[in-house]
């Protein structure tokens, strides 16, 4: 039997419905699909954030607390600077990381501040010039020189996470700690000198953070470039970049995933490798918490710490394609393609095997 034009014309138009149907089911679940996987793609880059934000704070951490050694009235603090670099050496990830040891020493709040660069090698500490670099410090540890008659034009910057990161340089900041009580013969010198105040300064090397241990630790958490994902570092201003990978051609202050960066924390992990003591020692745990302001955050039950306010930088991760949007776009646009295609050739296939 010949179907009448009329069946014809039915079949077309039921076979047309019933694409129209199929492709409409097709578009929602592929757009199902493409909110899943947005889901997976930002879980992705956030837990890798969190991994490089950790493993970055780790090192810092470690080159902190491993100078964090008891005052002796046996050593001088060039000897026990001298020591602590050389355990810090030999268990370091990155031993470059630290690139010099300063001290700086204020007899009063009027005088000029002194500056000490150690000599690792003779344990001795030499006296350095204030260079542009090391300004940072001075105001960092407000130790510039002021008018007691004159009220000062800003806040010293007293203790806290942020006031032991001096980004600019960058470098690790803190006070030097009390030594134990003198002897009686010696009371009468060191009541002389009760009002000099020194801190210790741990310089870091940038390129030794911008060109070994970032990439590396970078690698480790999103492979070896290039690669699906962009990495910038933001400064403290949150416009100019410390670091950007080498297929970053978006502007840095966008980006899918923003996390802070360099801060110092308190890992658990440090307890097995060499650090049991500051955590062991209530009064060292005390004034290490005073320090990085830890302790009074716990009396305001805020946790610790509050990284968004006591980072000095920004890790930000972004799409090869410039935004988590576009890679999903893109994503559907190709399972549609696909999809319309599989569509076509069920529909053409039996006509063309006639």
């Amino acid at each position: 039997m010949i179907p009448t034009p009329r069946i014809l014309i039915a079949a077309a138009a039921a076979t047309a419905a019933l694409l129209i149907t199929l492709a409409v089911l097709q578009y929602n679940w592929i757009g199902q699909v493409s909110r899943a996987e947005r889901e997976g793609m930002l879980k992705s880059l956030q837990l890798a954030a969190d991994g490089i934000v950790e493993d970055f704070d780790f090192e810092i951490a470690r080159a902190f607390f491993s100078f964090q050694t008891p005052p002796s009235r046996d050593l001088q603090p060039a000897e026990v600077l001298s020591e602590s670099w050389r355990a810090w050496e030999t268990t370091a990830l990155e031993p470059d990381l630290v690139d010099g040891i300063y001290y700086l020493e204020q007899a009063d709040r009027r005088s000029e501040p002194e500056i000490f660069r150690l000599e690792p090698q003779t344990a001795v500490l030499v006296p350095h010039p204030w260079d542009q670099r090391l300004e940072p410090l001075k105001r960092a540890s407000g130790m510039q020189a002021s008018d007691p008659s004159r009220r000062p034009p800003g806040r010293a910057r007293g203790p806290g996470a942020r006031s032991n990161i001096v980004a600019e340089m960058p470098a690790l900041l803190f006070p030097v700690p009390p030594t134990p009580p003198p002897e009686r013969s010696d009371r009468e010198a060191a009541r002389r000198g009760s009002g000099t105040r020194a801190w210790i300064a741990i310089s870091l090397d940038r390129g030794v953070i911008t060109d070994r241990l970032l990439p590396e630790l970078i690698e480790a958490r999103l492979g070896p470039e290039p690669r699906e994902v962009e990495v910038a570092i933001l400064d403290t201003d949150g416009r100019s970049a410390v670091f950007r990978s080498s297929s970053a051609i978006y502007p840095v202050a966008q980006g899918d995933v923003h996390r802070p960066l360099f801060t110092l924390r308190f890992f658990p992990e440090l307890r097995a490798q060499g650090f049991q003591r500051l955590f062991d020692d209530p009064e060292e745990r005390r004034r290490l918490e005073t320090m990085l302001g830890a302790e009074e955050r716990r009396r305001r039950r805020a946790p610790f710490p509050r990284l968004e306010q006591d980072a000095a930088w920004t890790l930000v991760l972004t799409r090869a394609e410039g935004s988590l949007e576009a890679a999903v776009a893109r994503v559907r646009r190709r399972n549609l393609a696909v999809s319309l295609a599989v569509l076509v050739l069920e529909q053409a296939l039996p006509m063309w095997l006639r």
